[in-house]
């Protein structure tokens, strides 16, 4: 008996550790990776609008929404 609680509580422990890093650890991850990569390609882009400090704010929104679509974060 003893054996299968202390088999429960580890596959509980498992599970809720999973859930922990797929839906909080990982998406914050996600979003710092992203934010920096976005940092640097509207700082490295050429394109016209860069120019202006609100241009390099779209474009750096642009990029990082783009990149968390493709890390699968937003639709």
């Amino acid at each position: 008996m003893k054996k299968y609680i202390t088999t429960g509580v580890f596959v509980g422990i498992t599970i809720l550790g999973f859930y922990f890093y797929w839906y909080e650890w990982r998406p914050s991850e996600i979003r710092k990776l992203c934010n920096e990569s976005a940092f640097r390609s509207s700082v490295d882009s050429y394109d016209e609008s860069s120019y202006t400090q609100s241009g390099r704010m779209d474009l750096k929104d642009k990029f990082y929404k783009d990149c968390l679509r493709y890390e699968g974060l937003e639709k």
